[in-house]
């Protein structure tokens, strides 16, 4: 049988429904005139055609249908007692109505077909196994990606039971899942069951189902599956490996060292006797809980940095501090291993953790011995620097009052003689003025003028100040948060003269800290170029703030807020950073505390920074 070509398809799918209407109005107007039907109900009559015509959605074969049936109406079933002239307006008017009732109709019906065909597409191609089943099990409706998941087509499941494709094992609680469905109407029901491929094998979905009433049929059971089956099979291989380690238990427990195995949800999953002995919980107190919750873990980075590490090597090892379950801190040696199953697939970590707070405090009293030892030092220093500067000052100063006591005996003669008192009144300016170089000299004296300038990297630098303060931070309580510039540019100066600048800060906050202990102390490192010729350097505190007052005269010498201080550490410290051409200056912070920011030379010839997009934060 010879093809027709597609050109012919198109013209013949065209002319067939006005083929169609055309042989129904001659129907319809021959059984109309044969049965003598008035002009009023074979209107009536040709209406109800254009509308069945029009309910197809196309609008040529509707206004055919409209035209056709205006024609036969006036030709067979009016009289010639009506007039021409009213005889062409009733055609007009007919018409009129006969084609807008085949355009409204065929628009409504084309938009409804639309809409259906927009939602059948929704439900049939989406990526979801979606049922509709009736109160008996009935399959009334599935979409084909869901029969396809199973290994069957759309007409194989449709009209079936349901239970044809559930797990003979899960089948009771199947029924009892549509019949809980069915009591609740309305409200949204999730479980697990199995379900039978075509071939035979096992799908574990999960199951979300709500039941809905249409009008007034009978309410009908909507769902939506979830396919978990390699979900399922992941538990299974976790419980499988949690079995494998249940005979290492009593090996583990030999162990003097706390050691526990955590899930990749860190889970606790065992937990060994040095545990329980070193923490104060018992296994099945800890079991089934996350144990960096449970002994308030502290990080010496972020967490998640360690786990991805664990992930990526397989181990990692540092130190935490831990709180035991009688509230007290110590400080573990803590080994991480990652642990697998015999398919190579992660499923849990391994932890040893040794006590090492002794051997930390051991460590801190070593450096605080070493700590007052300098004070000692330092303390013999200011003795014979006093010693040196009351030998300097004793002879001006001897000086000054001498002359002073000369210039008043001259002014209190009877006849004041103010040549001899202005002689002895400039002998004291000249005093005074060689006290102010012998001052001038002690500073040049403690700011190491002659210092060696060379780049200088301040981010490593400054990490060093912090690793010397770190037993003074853990025993103040002070958490420090650094902003490092990883693209700062190289400074110009002397190491060893920045780190004193650096520890002298770092140690004036910590001291300030300290006397508002209801405020955590949090103490604030940043980093930053300031202009194009300069980095900064900003250290905050969270201390209690300086008064205006205090600001104005902390940079001079001999000046101090502390009961013990000498009052030369910020002069000291002023005279380093004006020295290498910078600017040391204070302010208060708003939120409380004080802030210190000096600024640095960029060494020469160092090409300029692009602009910071990144800063590496350091806590």
């Amino acid at each position: 049988m010879p093809t027709i070509p597609w050109q012919g398809r198109r013209v013949l799918g065209a002319i067939t429904p006005l083929l169609v209407v055309s042989g129904a109005l001659v129907l319809m107007t021959w059984v109309a005139h044969a049965v003598h039907v008035r002009a009023g109900p074979a209107a009536v009559l040709f209406a109800s055609l254009v509308v069945l015509v029009s309910l197809r959605g196309r609008l040529a074969p509707s206004l055919l249908a409209a035209l056709g049936s205006v024609a036969m109406w006036d030709l067979f079933f009016t009289g010639a007692e009506v007039s021409p002239a009213d005889r062409t307006v009733r055609d007009i008017v007919a018409l009129g109505a006969f084609c807008a009732i085949a355009v409204m109709v065929s628009h409504l019906a084309s938009a409804l077909r639309k809409s259906e065909y927009r939602w059948r597409n929704v439900f049939e191609n989406n990526p979801t196994m979606y049922f509709i089943v009736d109160k008996s099990g009935t399959v009334l409706s599935v979409n084909p990606f869901g029969a396809e998941q199973l290994g069957y087509v759309v007409s194989e499941l449709a009209g079936e039971s349901v239970l044809k494709i559930i797990d003979a094992e899960d089948t009771m609680s199947a029924r009892d899942h549509i019949s809980r469905c069915l009591a609740h109407v309305g409200t949204s029901m999730s479980w697990e069951l199995r379900k039978r491929h075509k071939d035979g094998t096992m799908l574990w979905v999960r199951e979300t189902a709500r039941a809905v009433q249409l009008g007034t049929e009978a309410p009908v059971v909507l769902i939506a599956c979830e396919d978990i089956t390699e979900q399922r099979a992941a538990q299974e291989k976790l419980r499988r490996s949690e079995g494998d380690l249940r005979w290492q238990a009593s090996l583990l427990d030999l162990s003097h060292d706390a050691i526990f195995v955590r899930d990749l949800q860190d889970t606790v999953v065992y937990w060994n006797r040095g545990a329980e002995e070193m923490y104060g919980w018992t296994s099945e107190e800890v079991l089934g809980r996350v144990s960096h919750d449970l002994t308030q873990t502290i990080f010496p980075v972020a967490h998640e940095e360690i786990r991805a590490t664990v992930l990526l090597t397989g181990r990692w090892d540092g130190e935490l501090v831990h709180t035991k379950r009688d509230g007290t801190r110590i400080v573990v040696a803590s080994r991480w291993s990652l642990q697998r199953d015999a398919a190579g697939q992660a499923v849990g970590v391994l932890v040893t953790n040794s006590d090492i707070t002794s051997r930390r405090r051991a460590e801190e009293d070593l450096q605080h011995a070493r700590a007052d030892l300098a004070r000692v030092g330092t303390l013999t220093t200011m003795g014979e620097l006093a010693a040196s500067i009351a030998h300097e000052l004793r002879q001006p100063l001897a000086a000054i009052t001498m002359n002073g006591s000369a210039a008043l005996r001259w002014l209190n003669r009877e006849t004041p003689d103010l040549i001899e008192a202005r002689d002895a009144v400039s002998r004291a300016v000249r005093e005074a003025q060689r006290a102010d170089e012998v001052i001038r000299g002690l500073r040049s004296l403690l700011g190491q003028s002659g210092a060696r300038r060379e780049p200088l990297d301040l981010n490593p630098a400054i990490c060093e100040v912090l690793e010397l303060v770190r037993s003074e931070l853990r025993r103040n309580d002070v958490s420090i948060r650094t902003v490092l510039d990883a693209e700062l540019p190289a400074a110009f100066g002397d190491r060893v003269q920045f780190q004193q600048v650096m520890l002298n800060l770092v140690l004036n906050g910590i001291e300030a800290m300290a006397t508002v202990p209801e405020r955590p102390s949090i103490l604030r490192i940043h980093t930053e170029r300031s202009g194009s010729e300069a980095v900064a350097v900003i250290v905050e505190d969270s201390g209690p703030g300086l008064d205006q007052s205090i600001v104005e005269r902390i940079f001079d010498p001999f000046f101090t807020t502390k009961s013990k201080g000498l009052g030369l550490g910020l002069s000291i410290c002023r005279s380093i950073v004006e020295a290498h051409g910078g600017q040391l200056i204070v302010s208060a912070r708003p939120a409380g505390g004080t802030a210190f920011r000096f600024t640095v030379p960029i060494a020469p010839q160092t090409a300029p920074a692009q602009p910071t997009s990144e800063r590496q934060a350091y806590a």
